[in-house]
């Protein structure tokens, strides 16, 4: 590893200063190690900065490769590097995450504790603020990954849910912010629970709700919620979000309803309509917002 320290250098006269100190190196690009003899990747996005100070990370887990082009459009956490934080892109193996069998997502979270290992030596990572967001099928891994075990300091759920087994084993360790973003016309996780269809896994799933309301016990919250729906900025997407906030609870648990949502993240951008997509709100900022990160 590289060290950088201030440099002394002598005036004329013999007087001395200390000469500006080298901007920290980035540390951007994929990183490959080894999970239980399986190799594994990510990418790694850090911008250098002028301050050495360890920064938060947020990994995300995105669905299925074959979706990455729509969906890279909704997910721009690259705001999120520029103004100082550490963004990494988790890599499923043979490009599809597994968690319908308990052994697939042992080896899921497995890997997940691992890469925050190999960030955390390879850019100037603070352990103590490790965000996961996860869609689709990478929202279920998320899920699991905070369900059993601390570590995490919140978890966003885009476009997913648990089955009913995962859900009955969900014990978050302590209270954690929750961010869940659903579409109420999703047909591949329906938001009222029911058949599941996403990238790995076809089977019940149970309701976003039910999955928010572990997270919300966890944190003991108030059973009342403050329900506000959203500008309706884009009246052509043929769409609305409807914000439920938890109260009283020791970390924030939040649910945003797509009301004519489908299984497409929202995005706040111009171009080619995509049916289901809410254009009201931005899926990056409202999740750095939520968890109160640089870029929100």
């Amino acid at each position: 590893m590289l060290w950088r320290v201030p440099l002394l250098v002598f005036l004329a006269g013999g007087a001395l200063a200390l000469a500006p100190q080298a901007p920290a190196a980035a540390a951007s690009g994929r990183i490959v190690f080894t999970v239980d003899g399986v190799e594994r990747s990510a990418f790694l996005v850090e911008k250098a900065r002028l301050r050495r100070k360890t920064r938060p990370v947020i990994i995300l887990l995105q669905d299925a490769a074959r979706n990455a082009p729509i969906w890279r459009r909704a997910l721009r956490f690259e705001r999120f590097a520029e103004n100082g934080g550490i963004f990494v892109h988790a890599e499923p193996l043979d490009g599809v995450w597994t968690f319908s069998a308990a052994d697939g997502a042992a080896r899921e979270i497995a890997y997940l504790r691992r890469l925050v290992e190999e960030v955390a030596s390879n850019a100037l990572a603070d352990r103590s603020r490790v965000y996961l967001v996860g869609v689709g099928s990478g929202g279920a891994v998320a899920l699991q990954a905070v369900c059993g075990a601390g570590g995490y300091a919140g978890v966003a759920a885009i476009l997913t849910s648990l089955s009913p087994d995962a859900l009955e084993a969900c014990r978050p360790a302590k209270p954690i912010p929750a961010l869940f973003i659903a579409g109420a016309a999703d047909k591949r996780v329906p938001i009222d629970g029911g058949m599941g269809d996403l990238p790995g896994y076809a089977g019940p799933l149970a309701s976003v709700e039910a999955v928010a309301n572990v997270f919300a016990k966890a944190s003991a919250c108030a059973p009342r919620r403050v329900r506000s729906e959203l500008p309706d900025r884009d009246r052509g997407d043929g769409s609305r979000v409807v914000a439920e906030s938890f109260s009283g609870c020791a970390e924030p648990v939040r649910l945003l309803r797509i009301v004519g949502g489908g299984h497409v993240p929202p995005v706040r951008a111009a171009g080619a309509r995509i049916q289901g997509q809410n254009r009201d709100v931005s899926t990056s900022r409202t999740v750095l917002t939520f968890f109160k990160l640089p870029g929100g």
